[in-house]
């Protein structure tokens, strides 16, 4: 009888567990192509470690099902190590992709290659990180770009919905500028770093991006699956794209318009492509105008 109560509660706690999952899915990889050692193992490790970190934290206080885990992934690059004092100095990849209604498809949201990556990580050493403190640039970095996942995951499926998680983010940032072995920090770091990017996002001169992330996937994307709303599904992606031309003409060239852009041309090229026709003449106008690297990708949908 004793055995069968003890199994029991540990049936309903593992099924309490499930039901209250962590937010983040993450998938990590850690490679050093270019790293002459003979032993690589420390890659190994740490890429393990840093993967339960992310996927075993609770960054907030909602209850997430299992089936809505954020999906994303998180690939360092690392280019120089220094095996006597533990250095690492390389570059991340953060992709977050969201799901479409009814699909199995998944949606770029955010597709960036975060070019200033340093930190110390000696084997054996916890992986750890308290909010309000720069403990060690490695795990500042990982739960900054969580608080930003997490944040665009919320605008996608409510208006305005992610900013509490963007304040998160700017405390990292704040917390970790005084780091002088740290770069991406700091405004005068460069023009395309994690300082900017988080200050786009709570800027709001760019009110308009954020916007378009919720008419754009919500509104939008999330219709397709519907063969009697391809049409007005497509005409509002058409109409929160359109939208964006203010913000261009106000702040040409701004980081977090690049950054939409460089995840977005793809998808959006797709979607005009094929299914119900529009007349696309006045978007390829506006995407050519904000997207000016890939401008001739555009010119296949004028009609």
């Amino acid at each position: 009888m004793k055995v069968r109560t003890l199994l029991l509660i540990m049936t309903v706690f593992m099924l309490s567990v499930q039901a209250n999952a962590q937010e983040l899915l993450a998938t990590v990889r850690v490679q050093a192509p270019g790293v002459q050692i003979t032993d690589k193992s420390v890659f190994t490790n740490l890429e393990s470690l840093l993967q339960d970190f992310m996927n075993g934290r609770k960054w907030t206080n909602l209850q997430y099902e299992q089936e809505e885990r954020i999906q994303c992934s998180f690939v360092f690059t690392i280019n120089d190590y220094n095996q006597q004092n533990g250095r690492f100095i390389g570059q991340l990849q953060v992709n977050y992709s969201r799901p479409v209604y009814n699909s199995t498809y998944q949606s770029p949201v955010l597709n960036w290659i975060d070019p200033d990556v340093q930190f110390t990580y000696v084997e054996g050493s916890p992986i750890d990180f308290v909010e309000n403190q720069h403990i060690n640039n490695l795990t500042s970095i990982l739960a900054y770009y969580s608080y930003v996942i997490i944040g665009l995951d919320h605008d996608t499926y409510a208006p305005n919905s992610g900013e509490d998680y963007y304040l998160k983010a700017q405390m990292i940032a704040a917390n970790a500028q005084n780091d002088n072995t740290a770069k991406g920090w700091r405004s005068f770091d460069g023009n395309r770093n994690r300082y900017w990017l988080v200050d786009n996002l709570l800027n709001p001169a760019f009110d308009q991006v954020v916007n378009t992330l919720y008419s754009y996937h919500r509104l939008g994307l999330d219709k397709m699956h519907d063969v009697n709303e391809q049409e007005a599904a497509k005409l509002q992606i058409k109409n929160s794209l359109m939208a964006l031309r203010d913000v261009h003409q106000r702040r040409p060239g701004s980081f977090i318009m690049q950054i939409f852009m460089e995840t977005k041309s793809d998808e959006i090229i797709s979607i005009f492509s094929g299914g119900p026709e529009l007349q696309t003449q006045d978007l390829v106008q506006v995407l050519q105008m904000i997207d000016g690297p890939r401008s001739s990708d555009y010119d296949a949908l004028a009609n």
